[in-house]
């Protein structure tokens, strides 16, 4: 709820142009975040083939803040984006409204996963991606991808805004969906076996390790 009247307030209070200023303090990722991604590459590095890059998505966050962090490994550096969540069958969410495995679900994963290969699909050119824990087996069986989607952009943010008075991004079947001006320098940089790591609000509970464990993988 707060951060629902924040984002009503700040939009109706600031210009396009000052909306890059205002976000800059949400931009920066959260310090336990970033070194949870960075345990989960060392945990995961076998599996991994790109060792350049690694994407931090904090789905805890509402969608008209920039939650997709690109972290460049060797810079040490991390820029942020807008992503999108899946809509679980009841559109019109700031925030994802839940996570699920399950096929068809239209819902979002969480976890470690990785990327795999580039290919051209209904939003043009697309990255697909693969479970690594239990609890994301069916990310590639649910064609859930990384593409551009214009309602991934800030203008729908705006768009949304004036429509329903929500401040919020378009959403997905399930795919992490980025901005068209973004998201092909994205997927070159994190294509063919990068980590990505999607945390989510069901993986704030410590006490909870359902689903957790790496899948096996025979040599």
């Amino acid at each position: 709820m707060d951060y629902f009247i924040y984002s009503l307030l700040s939009f109706a209070l600031l210009s396009p142009s000052s909306i890059g200023k205002f976000w800059t303090h949400e931009n920066t990722i959260d310090q336990e975040l970033y070194q949870q991604v960075i345990s989960e590459y060392e945990n995961h590095t076998h599996l991994l083939d790109n060792h350049d890059y690694v994407v931090a998505i904090d789905l805890t966050k509402p969608s008209f803040v920039r939650r997709f962090y690109l972290i460049d490994l060797k810079k040490q550096s991390v820029e942020s984006f807008f992503t999108t969540h899946g809509h679980g069958g009841s559109k019109g969410n700031i925030f994802t409204p839940k996570i699920s495995n399950i096929p068809a679900s239209n819902c979002s994963v969480d976890g470690a996963l990785k990327t795999a290969e580039v290919y051209k699909g209904k939003y043009g050119r697309s990255l697909r991606l693969e479970g690594i824990w239990e609890r994301n087996t069916n990310t590639r069986k649910r064609d859930i991808v990384i593409h551009p989607a214009y309602y991934a952009s800030s203008l729908s943010i705006y768009q949304n805004l004036w429509e329903e008075g929500l401040p919020r991004l378009g959403e997905s079947q399930g795919c992490p969906a980025l901005p068209p001006r973004d998201a092909q320098e994205i997927i070159t940089k994190i294509k063919e076996g990068a980590l990505i790591y999607i945390h989510s609000n069901e993986l704030e509970d410590s006490t909870s390790n359902i689903g957790r464990k790496p899948i096996v993988v025979e040599n």
